[in-house]
């Protein structure tokens, strides 16, 4: 009888502890989720954020308090592909690995399911995206380019390069596309059909005659590409010239940022 109740009131301990220390509402879920292994950083005016697989988590620059997002919070998927930061509209860009797409601003998530459901497309993985101004964001896929309008929520034009398209960039005039057979140029603001591959030049001056580009990077005018160990950079997008080579040939450079 005695070992009885003795079980009974540490049953009953054990309880109200597990109770006592819940901060959780009924009806309400708390997400449980890993953020020891960041993926993907971006940044802000006043935060980092960090993604992983699952979430993302921002750190405030002056205070360094946290936020936690994830799905429970408010994102549409899990299984985070790639994370930027548009700050012409002050919002953060998630791709997921199955094409969707969640615009995160301070009050709200917005998706975009139009990748995600284009049955034209076999890969329609996401690679990269680069936001050109408040209006135009451009999206590197598995089959191409896609360009959508963040004002209108909306999508432009969409171009099949019949090639993975890893990365993209610009100023207000060109964008650059880094894909499996090159760095191919466009003049968005004269061109007519941007949709038509043979409307984007193929960029070779200064480059070896075949080559396989792993990144594009353009800040104002001059712009880099990245092919193995080695960086070119031009003033006009059009002749390039070495600027950076690793003595390691072995030692392949994967990506540029500013």
């Amino acid at each position: 009888m005695i070992r009885g109740t003795l079980l009974l009131f540490i049953s009953l301990l054990c309880t109200q502890e597990i109770f006592a220390q819940s901060d959780i509402a009924i009806g309400e879920w708390k997400s449980h989720l890993t953020y020891s292994h960041a993926r993907f950083v971006t940044q802000t005016a006043e935060k980092i954020v960090y993604g992983t697989e699952l979430s993302i988590f921002t750190i405030d620059k002056e205070d360094s308090s946290e936020e936690f997002i994830s799905k429970v919070e408010g994102l549409t998927e899990t299984g985070i592909q790639h994370l930027s930061y548009d700050k012409f509209n002050d919002q953060v860009i998630i791709a997921y690995d199955n094409s969707i797409i969640d615009l995160v601003s301070s009050t709200d998530v917005f998706p975009i399911f139009d990748l995600r459901e284009n049955t034209n497309f076999t890969n329609r993985q996401i690679f990269d995206t680069y936001v050109q101004n408040e209006d135009w964001m451009y999206v590197a896929t598995g089959f191409g380019l896609v360009q959508y309008n963040l004002t209108n929520k909306e999508f432009g034009f969409t171009l099949d390069a019949k090639q993975i398209i890893n990365n993209v960039g610009g100023n207000d005039d060109i964008v650059l596309m880094c894909g499996e057979n090159g760095v191919y140029k466009l003049d968005v603001l004269s061109s007519t059909f941007p949709n038509a591959f043979s409307e984007w030049e193929l960029i070779q001056n200064g480059l070896p005659m075949d080559y396989s580009p792993s990144d594009v990077l353009v800040i104002g005018n001059r712009s880099y590409i990245t092919i193995d160990n080695i960086v070119y950079g031009s003033d006009n997008f059009t002749d390039y010239e070495l600027v950076y080579e690793n003595e390691d040939a072995d030692f392949a450079i994967t990506f540029l940022k500013e």
